[in-house]
């Protein structure tokens, strides 16, 4: 049991860094133009990541609904 809060914890901590990728650690007393720079490419890459999920999302949804429907019509035609 303590194993297991230990690596939540490890996974909390981890997701956290994760939030602040962006940021030049070397520096964390100003936001520089680098900084801006690392928090775009960061955005932007979330954004296609966010794109590329919705987008499969959508084709599984597209795909059940003309599976249903399919479905359907043979049920039409046995009738």
């Amino acid at each position: 049991a303590k194993l297991d809060s230990l690596q939540d914890i490890g996974m909390d901590h981890q997701a956290l860094l994760k939030q602040f990728d962006h940021l030049n650690h070397l520096n964390p007393d100003k936001f520089e133009s680098t900084d801006l720079d690392m928090l775009i490419t960061a955005a932007t890459s979330d954004l296609e990541h966010y794109d590329k999920t919705r987008h499969e999302e959508f084709k599984k949804y597209e795909m059940m609904k003309e599976h249903e429907r399919r479905e359907y019509l043979k049920t039409l035609n046995e009738e």
